[in-house]
């Protein structure tokens, strides 16, 4: 099997392979690269190919205007998108964190109505809640992503977010916007990268994303990550990768991805 992970090689690839073309959230893909890879060692006339990330609501709609063979995506279709055109599958989940850039201050705890204040401009600056004197910097994702659905769900209720927020469509941004922006905050999927970034991760409402609380349920912003394909399931290709994902094998190969990730 050919892996690839950018557009180029899916032109360039020979006419006798097959390509099974992948899009959407970033937060799937490296569990979905692991698949690829193991599925390697069962298929060697197929060419998985990974475009750019273009968040999930790219994965939803490259299936439904069949650019995608597969989307990878952040949480489970909504009713809307949900118009028969496309099948869910869930993979695993994922741990969604708010953080906060270092610069901030010794700040590690905030509360429902502090998280509440903050994204909606009561609270513009640090120091009113123990940090340094500085205007806080949110860091946001559109309504429809999953970090911001769960940030909405358990935290923000009905706050209409301030003006001043900085939205990026580009989810891949994220991290790099929060470790580089002095006094941001922003909620973000959990990975090994952030134990290397300026950013301090936060306990919401005293509650830490540790391994006791994600495993008693204490902890409230998980992250379900899954895949979207065709309902119609007319490429036999995708059905066999898809097969093999929600396969044992392939269970086992989720968990240790995830497990390799949060290390």
């Amino acid at each position: 099997m050919v892996f690839s992970c950018t557009s180029d090689s899916a032109e360039k690839s020979s006419q006798n392979q097959d390509k099974i073309r992948i899009g959407g959230s970033a937060e799937v893909y490296p569990i979905l690269k692991s698949l690829a890879e193991h599925y390697g060692e069962k298929s060697d006339n197929v060419e998985i190919v990974f475009l750019p990330n273009s968040q999930t609501r790219g994965g939803i709609q490259g299936i439904k205007e069949r650019s995608l063979d597969i989307g990878a995506v952040g949480r489970p279709v909504n009713p809307e998108e949900a118009t028969g055109e496309i099948h869910y599958h869930h993979l695993t989940q994922n741990t969604v964190v708010l953080v906060a850039h270092q610069s901030a201050g010794e700040i590690t705890n905030l509360t429902t109505e502090e998280i509440k204040k903050i994204y909606g401009g009561e609270i513009e600056n640090w120091q009113e809640i123990g940090g340094e004197d500085a205007p806080i910097a949110i860091i946001d994702l559109p309504e429809d992503e999953s970090e911001k659905q769960l940030l909405r769900k358990h935290y923000l209720g009905d706050t209409e977010v301030s003006d001043g927020a900085i939205v990026l469509n580009d989810e891949s941004q994220l991290l790099e916007a929060l470790s580089t922006t002095n006094y941001s905050i922003g909620a973000i999927p959990f990975s090994e990268e952030l134990s290397e970034s300026p950013v301090t991760i936060l306990s919401l409402d005293g509650i830490a994303p540790s391994s006791e609380n994600l495993a008693e349920g204490r902890y409230k912003m998980m992250q379900a990550l899954g895949i979207v394909i065709s309902s119609d399931r007319s490429n036999p290709m995708v059905n066999r990768f898809v097969e093999f994902t929600l396969s044992e094998e392939g269970e086992a190969i989720v968990r240790e991805a995830i497990e390799t990730e949060e290390e």
